[in-house]
């Protein structure tokens, strides 16, 4: 990320992913980053006692208009040709992924509360 550019991260209990909202040195939006994780965790209803974040490596870049790339899958290939991750981990990070492009085309990935957060 360039200098000035910030992001806003958010996480969903329960959820296999996070996203950010990105955003200019001018403060214009560019674009959402999804991380495909194990399912993010914390105690009861307290986000203060969140799990360790496991990242599988596989992004997303969301523009504006909704298009998506998929990122980093060579990072994540690598991770499984040399044992980084089990067959749960791998099955689990392309059924997430798959999932998350069947949302984005359909329109209803991010969730609501990430669309419309304001700075």
């Amino acid at each position: 990320m360039a200098a000035g550019y910030y992001a806003i991260w958010f996480l969903f209990k329960g959820r296999p992913f996070d996203i950010a909202r990105f955003y200019r040195p001018d403060g214009a939006w560019t674009g959402y980053y999804a991380d495909i994780l194990e399912p993010v965790n914390w105690e009861a209803g307290d986000p203060e006692t969140l799990k360790p974040i496991i990242d599988l490596f596989l992004d997303l870049w969301i523009t504006p208009a909704g298009e998506y790339t998929v990122l980093d899958e060579d990072e994540f290939e690598e991770a499984v040709s040399r044992g980084r991750l089990s067959a749960d981990q791998e099955a689990h990070a392309r059924s997430t992924l798959q999932q998350l492009v069947e949302v984005i085309d359909r329109g209803t990935f991010p969730p609501t509360s990430v669309k419309e957060f304001r700075p």
